[in-house]
């Protein structure tokens, strides 16, 4: 058995938000559909893998990049939740993203949420 320090999970509303507001406002900007938004968000915030697939005429060698992780799942696949300071983290990398490179201006979920990050510094 291993101990270690117990790190709160995002909550529902957090996770609502991550959908409605920031996936959701990339989505309709840029015509792609929500979850390639968030797979693109995450292979850029976490990194990419390669992973063999069924080779098709468009992909004959068999191999997509997909991120390392998720904000759900760890780089085994296995469900690992960020923890809310790792989520805030994350929202404040979409938040930049979206503001550089799309000049769209994703505003924050909640009060409480600027009360996470500056409690997590």
């Amino acid at each position: 058995m291993t101990l270690e320090p117990a790190k709160r999970e995002r909550s529902e509303s957090q996770n609502a938000y991550l959908w409605a507001v920031p996936n959701k406002m990339i989505s309709e900007l840029t015509g792609y559909e929500a979850e390639e938004v968030h797979e693109y968000l995450c292979g850029q915030y976490f990194g990419w893998k390669d992973k063999r697939v069924p080779k098709t005429p468009r992909n004959p060698k068999g191999v997509e990049s997909v991120p390392r992780r998720t904000t759900t799942r760890n780089e085994e696949g296995k469900r690992d939740v960020l923890k809310t300071k790792e989520f805030c983290d994350y929202v404040d990398f979409v938040q930049r993203f979206a503001a550089k490179k799309l000049g769209l201006n994703i505003p924050d979920p909640d009060p409480a949420y600027v009360h996470h990050r500056e409690r997590a510094a």
